[in-house]
């Protein structure tokens, strides 16, 4: 699949096609690779204004369960000269996205930048040095939780 701003490609794929009241698929596995042009593209699939940090690879492994559809062994990356985002987890169910489960660790964000984006009357132009940090994000029950928040200035 592929867009102006998106690639995608499944591969190593398998599954069982099953014909009774209706055809179906069953057991299907698949490896998942997505380019992304900028983070700001993502206002196309997603809710929400993106601030453009560079391009998103990507990558999971997909398997289908009785309960539907997961996304495992979730790499994502966001590169620039200046900065790296990385994120790694799973979606135990990608049709009602429940039971998501991240690991995400960043370097190198300019500190004067970020908070220029985040908050418009903010006007200090000297350099705060950059951001660094981790943390875990889970999505359960309809809401987010945030554990071992973990940030640094450095510079």
């Amino acid at each position: 699949m592929s867009s102006s701003d998106l690639e995608a490609k499944a591969t190593e794929l398998s599954a069982s096609i099953v014909h009774d009241e209706s055809v179906r698929l069953l057991n299907t596995t698949a490896r998942l690779d997505a380019t992304l042009s900028d983070t700001s593209a993502l206002s196309q699939y997603a809710e929400g204004a993106f601030s453009s940090l560079g391009q998103v690879r990507g990558s999971g492994e997909l398997s289908q369960s009785a309960d539907g559809f997961s996304l495992k062994a979730i790499k994502v990356a966001v590169e620039n000269e200046s900065y790296q985002i990385d994120l790694q987890g799973s979606i135990e169910e990608l049709g009602t996205i429940s039971d998501a489960d991240f690991d995400l660790q960043f370097s190198g964000l300019d500190t004067s930048e970020f908070l220029s984006s985040r908050f418009p009357a903010y006007g200090y132009t000297q350099d705060l040095g950059e951001l660094a940090g981790s943390m875990r994000l889970r999505w359960k029950a309809q809401d987010w939780q945030i554990s071992g928040l973990n940030i640094s200035n450095r510079g």
